[in-house]
């Protein structure tokens, strides 16, 4: 009797979490995918602009300033990607404070 409790205890566990998994997660894993292609398409229109730039330099001249553009672009691209990052990090820590406060603090 004990092992039929347990199996059918186990079984009803994981088909709470797969259902959990599909339904909650769905436009979340959606928001979080559609961020993540953004970013790519940011970072392969900088890098093509540098492509062209660099194919289409004359001289080493041409060729510093190629860097020195696409350089001061992944810096600005990277500064955007740290603040959504800090960003986000504040909004998990709001969203856990106020897990803990429903909870009662613990």
């Amino acid at each position: 009797m004990k092992k039929i409790i347990f199996i059918l205890s186990v079984i009803f566990l994981f088909q709470g979490i797969a259902l959990a998994q599909q339904d909650g997660g769905g436009k979340n894993l959606q928001d979080v995918k559609n961020k993540i292609l953004q970013r790519l398409q940011n970072k392969k229109r900088i890098t093509s602009a540098f492509e062209s730039c660099i194919t289409s330099a004359n001289s080493r001249q041409d060729i510093k300033s190629c860097r020195q553009r696409h350089k001061a672009a992944m810096k600005n691209f990277r500064e955007n990607n740290k603040q959504m990052r800090q960003n986000f990090r504040e909004e998990k820590q709001k969203r856990k404070e106020e897990r803990q406060n429903r909870r009662g603090g613990f």
